[in-house]
């Protein structure tokens, strides 16, 4: 009897790796193409990283397609930080205030 296995991934955040996980414009690049990303993707490197990108005005998120995703598009600020390879240093949460 011969065992198969099928493994599956949810979108490219999968493929970032993990020093990566904090570089927004990394991450921007990424959202580019995949237009989403599943809430088993993310761990607190990514988290965030997505909060600072929606908070500075680079992408937003839209959860109204069904758990566990979610669905993202760059603003134009967004576009124009990926077509010029520069992106500000987004708010962090904790400049913000968020434990």
């Amino acid at each position: 009897m011969r065992a198969l296995a099928h493994l599956c991934r949810f979108s490219a955040l999968d493929a970032i790796p993990p020093r990566s996980r904090r570089d927004p414009l990394v991450l921007l690049r990424v959202l580019a193409v995949a237009k989403r990303f599943s809430a088993f993707e993310v761990d607190d490197r990514l988290a965030g990283a997505l909060w600072a990108l929606q908070k500075g005005g680079f992408i937003t998120c839209d959860i109204a397609g069904g758990y566990p995703w979610t669905k993202v598009e760059l603003t134009e600020k967004g576009t124009a930080a990926l077509e010029h390879g520069l992106l500000e240093a987004p708010v962090t949460r904790r400049e913000e205030g968020v434990q």
